[in-house]
């Protein structure tokens, strides 16, 4: 089941990426960005573009990677990075929208129809090292050795 749930995850940051490339469209940049330097018309397109990349990485190892990010360090500490950066979207979103614009309503008002989905895939990502009870194996001199991955979600 979690591992379903993590794919569920992806599937709704694919959507976001694809949300995130129709801003050009959606916000009018071609007449907007005008208003902006040279540079700092740019600097957010260029970041735009790469962080439609991170959407990509995220969906390809969330759906691709699903066991993987349940049962290794690795995937673990993925997981709890996707997690933190969903998060810290959520709060950048209320620091910098703050509701003042037809945008933001919008995207608030949308949002929050997926707002359970975000909350699960979000504790999802938090708590599957607690909740994946598969046994993995680490490398270690003498070859592949069994461990309980929960020994590994308690952090350094």
């Amino acid at each position: 089941m979690t591992e379903v749930l993590i794919k569920l995850g992806g599937i709704y940051t694919l959507a976001f990426a694809a949300f995130q490339l129709l801003f050009w469209w959606i916000f009018n940049w071609k007449r907007e960005l005008r208003l902006l330097s040279a540079l700092n018309r740019a600097i957010l397109q260029v970041l735009n573009l790469c962080l439609t990349f991170v959407f990509f990485m995220f969906v390809y190892i969330s759906l691709a990677h699903a066991a993987e990010l349940l049962s290794t360090p690795l995937g673990h500490s993925l997981v709890t990075l996707i997690a933190i950066f969903w998060f810290a979207r959520a709060l950048e979103q209320v620091v910098f929208f703050r509701l003042r614009q037809w945008g933001s309503w919008h995207f608030s008002l949308s949002s929050s129809r997926l707002r359970l989905v975000r909350v699960h895939r979000d504790v999802l990502y938090l708590t599957s090292c607690r909740e994946s009870q598969h046994t993995t194996h680490r490398q270690s001199e003498k070859g592949w050795l069994p461990y309980d991955q929960r020994d590994h979600c308690k952090g350094p």
